[in-house]
């Protein structure tokens, strides 16, 4: 009999961002083109709907909002004021995601229940108990959840008791797991950061299975470019992908920008995508502080084809997160051979190399004489370095082998 899986998100199947609703359709797209299909059963559960095939239901937040969608963002805040109606709400709606659980863990019989965020591990555990099911959480967060996101990009929930809830819910996923994965070891870092009190806990469960992903070139269906790739169009547009939150480091991607302005005699014009926040309203008076108004566009969310379009044809990409895990967008970034200044972090360092000759300092983004020349005229040389990174060491097919390894340690323990 073949062993069974399932993989658990809260969020639905997306394509233009990151974290759980990107990585769980990309790890069953892949486990569904490859071999090991006829011998292993993989099944998702994203979003309150049921998936036996990678028929992905597919949304672009950020795409065409719908009325409805519109309404309910300018109630949420409201509604979320009000702490203990929303706490029970939370609490009713929760349980009856529980027993939907409960009705596929046990009619499915699976061996392996993998979730990928918080409140799906805590939902999941009480069954998994039961059913002897082994329990995986796999964090694709800066540690806290919260901390990272809730609290930066939803004003209404940024009270003391809604972070001792959110906080709970996070510390309860941590200690019910069996097994805790992480795409990097900075996201095991980070997570131990933010709980310190869990370290020794952390670190008997923790396994690390970095990121991969499919290849952009086969999706873009486009060979890589030559040397002056980039640069054929004027003016030269410099990318940043990352949600407008304080750890993205959009900030530090602004004032490198503005460098460059200085130093390099062409006309460049930088171009973000990402979600707006709360944050947004800081980076454009950022934007007009620094006098570099006509050259920024702040562009929102993007579809994931626009996306690696915008990368393949860029002059220069800016990474500065503060913190990072290991953004899939870096890894695009990479295999599409596209010079990318970099924030020395850990996640960053993980990705690129520790030797890699266009990373800045955190705490004094400059770039060197010797930087500059490496992205006007030694470009070819940082192509092929990062696009044989990516092919050793971030492809999907070595991801999917290393959770399938670990899939199967639910047999080992029978």
């Amino acid at each position: 009999m073949s062993q069974k899986v399932l993989l658990i998100t809260s969020g639905s199947p997306v394509k233009n961002l990151g974290g759980p609703g990107k990585f769980v359709p990309m790890l069953m797209e892949a486990f569904y083109a490859s071999e090991v299909s006829s011998r292993l059963q993989l099944h998702a559960l994203m979003g309150g709907r049921f998936y036996r095939n990678p028929n992905f239901d597919w949304s672009e937040p950020g795409q065409n909002a719908s009325l409805k969608t519109l309404v309910k963002g300018l109630l949420k805040p409201i509604f979320y004021s009000l702490y203990v109606p929303a706490r029970l709400w939370l609490h009713f709606t929760h349980r009856k995601q529980q027993k939907f659980l409960e009705l596929i863990i046990k009619e499915g019989g699976y061996d392996v229940v993998h979730c990928h965020d918080y409140l799906s591990t805590v939902l999941s555990n009480y069954i998994c108990k039961r059913s002897s099911a082994l329990l995986i959480f796999t964090n694709h967060y800066k540690g806290s959840l919260y901390r990272e996101a809730i609290a930066p990009m939803y004003p209404y929930f940024r009270t003391t008791k809604w972070e001792k809830y959110f906080r709970r819910i996070e510390e309860e996923a941590i200690c019910k797991a069996d097994i805790l994965t992480f795409p990097s070891e900075s996201a095991r870092d980070l997570l131990i950061e933010d709980f310190p009190k869990f370290q020794k806990l952390i670190c008997e469960k923790s396994k690390i299975i970095y990121t991969g992903i499919p290849d952009p070139q086969e999706l873009l269906n486009v060979a890589m470019c030559p040397n002056e790739k980039g640069m054929q169009k004027s003016p030269l547009r410099v990318i940043n992908i990352a949600n407008h939150i304080p750890d993205k480091g959009i900030d530090l991607a602004l004032r490198v920008f503005k460098e460059l302005c200085n130093v390099i005699d062409v006309d460049l014009h930088f171009v973000n995508f990402g979600q707006y926040t709360p944050e947004t309203q800081r980076l454009l008076a950022l934007v007009r502080e620094l006098d570099i108004d006509s050259r920024v566009v702040f562009k929102g969310i993007a579809s994931h084809s626009e996306l690696l379009k915008n990368i393949a044809s860029a002059f220069l990409c800016l990474h500065t997160p503060r913190k990072v895990v290991f953004d899939l967008s870096l890894l695009e970034i990479m295999a599409l051979g596209v010079p990318v200044i970099a924030t020395r972090v850990k996640g960053n360092q993980e990705a690129l190399g520790q030797k890699y000759p266009l990373f800045i300092s955190l705490e004094e983004p400059k770039i060197s004489e010797e930087q500059i020349e490496i992205v006007l005229e030694r470009r070819e040389i940082v192509r092929q370095a990062l696009r044989t990174r990516y092919e050793e060491r971030f492809t999907i097919s070595k991801m999917l082998d290393e959770y399938i390894k670990l899939w199967n340690t639910s047999i080992a323990r029978e």
